[in-house]
């Protein structure tokens, strides 16, 4: 047998080996090296359908067209003509953008109205601006042609020249009597008595709008001192909101104004925009986490037996007011496309891009052409109206109050409002301690714009 195993010892070390290999086939984790193989053939199947799906699937050029709705068939792959005519297209693309954007910051752009006074005070810059703000305030009086109803004051003071300009060189002195003083007493009392509907009558045809008294103009009661007081702003987060305050007035202002320009030689009773009822804007940011409050103070002018300071902003159906940011936690910075529609139907809020605040106006228009001032105010304006309120006017009412209308129906127009300010032309005057607030980053930078 040995002998056997001898002669015979390599057939049985091969017959040995192969017995092993058999083996190791089906014991050794020959599986995994099969699935990974697997593997690699399906990716290769899946690439080659892709690759073959290329020979069947249509491409379409970028449609830059926007009265089209359908892009047009690219036909062939690009070549280095087509390249270079996209690259072009994509720089005039870029070009037009700049030039948007451009517009669009000297659309909403704002003069400031004393340099120097913002974002942190040099020199006299305060108290020059108290006495320019109360000139501004002239001026977009003004620049709407308006005037308040005769007041009992006014009526009284005009009763007196009457008098002594008119009445009294009618009485006539005879050997130290005085026989028609009686006459001409009956007469001066009898137009006294017709003075204010004479003076309401005459206003009406010299000017084009009326407003509700001589506080209407002024939104920033309690922010900065009086006119008649010697005293000046001590804090550059007042300044900041008045001259945001200002800056929405001037809109406000400037649209009224160009509405009745549309009449010829308005008056009041031709005038679309009749009256100036009041306005009231809060020194109020939004923000998206609510409303953060710039300076406490009067937000509306007050007139008519007293306005609230803040008013109702807008407040979302079935649901409260906008809730107020946490107070000495400064506002982190929203990103541009944050959407906050509890604040507002836009959604905007304060972000790195842009500023939002609220107001509302209130004004006596025509009927049939009101909508002529919600354009106007919108048009070429970073405002946005919210909601609206309409309620009819007694105009006999209100001409017993000292406001002439004319004989055309009128309307109370109660416009909420949106306004935005766009930060790459603000940020500059915006003092460090309302960037703060902001959550504006480096707001310890911000220097003195022009």
């Amino acid at each position: 047998m040995m002998d056997v195993i001898k002669k015979n010892v390599i057939s049985i070390s091969c017959g040995v080996v192969t017995l092993l290999a058999i083996v190791a086939v089906f014991l050794w984790p020959m599986p995994s090296w099969f699935n990974g193989l697997q593997a690699k053939l399906e990716a290769s199947k899946s690439d080659y359908d892709a690759i073959k799906s290329l020979n069947h699937q249509s491409f379409t050029k970028p449609n830059l067209d926007p009265s089209k709705s359908e892009p047009d068939a690219l036909g062939q792959f690009p070549n280095a003509p087509t390249i270079q005519a996209g690259i072009a297209i994509i720089d005039k693309l870029k070009e037009q953008t700049a030039a948007m954007d451009k517009m669009a910051v000297e659309m909403n752009k704002h003069r400031v109205l004393v340099p120097g006074a913002l974002p942190n005070k040099r020199g006299t810059a305060w108290g020059e601006f108290k006495d320019e703000y109360y000139r501004k305030l002239n001026d977009l009086k003004s620049a709407m042609n308006a005037v308040t109803a005769p007041t009992q004051d006014e009526v009284t003071v005009e009763a007196e020249r009457l008098k002594v300009e008119d009445y009294d060189k009618r009485i006539q002195k005879v050997g130290g009597t005085e026989p028609n003083r009686p006459e001409v007493e009956a007469l001066y009392q009898a137009h006294v008595l017709r003075l204010p509907d004479e003076m309401r009558k005459e206003r009406a045809k010299l000017f084009t709008v009326f407003l509700s008294d001589n506080k209407t103009m002024d939104c920033c009661q309690g922010i900065l001192p009086p006119r008649e007081s010697a005293e000046y702003p001590t804090d550059a987060a007042a300044v900041w909101a008045t001259q945001l305050t200002l800056w929405i007035q001037e809109d406000v202002v400037q649209a009224i104004a160009e509405t009745n320009q549309k009449i010829p030689n308005a008056t009041v009773e031709t005038a679309i925009v009749k009256r100036l009822v009041t306005w009231n804007i809060p020194k109020v940011y939004i923000t998206k986490k609510g409303e953060v409050t710039l300076v406490e103070g009067q937000g509306g002018a007050q007139a008519g037996g007293g306005r609230s300071a803040r008013g109702p902003m807008w407040t979302p159906p079935g649901r409260g007011a906008p809730p107020a940011a946490a107070e000495g936690i400064p506002e982190e910075e929203a990103a541009p496309s944050t959407k906050v529609f509890t604040a507002s139907p836009t959604g905007r809020v304060c972000n790195s891009l842009y500023d939002v605040m609220h107001f509302i106006v209130v004004v006596d228009a025509d009927a049939q052409k009101f909508r002529d001032f919600m354009a106007k105010l919108t048009d070429n304006r970073f405002i946005t109206i919210l909601s609206v309120d309409i309620i009819g006017v007694d105009r006999d009412r209100e001409q017993w109050r000292g406001f002439l209308y004319g004989p055309n129906p009128v309307v109370r127009l109660r416009l909420n409002c949106e306004a935005v300010f766009l930060r790459s032309w603000t940020k500059k005057f915006m003092p460090p301690a309302v960037q703060k607030l902001l959550g504006i980053p480096d707001a310890t930078t911000a220097t003195a714009g022009l």
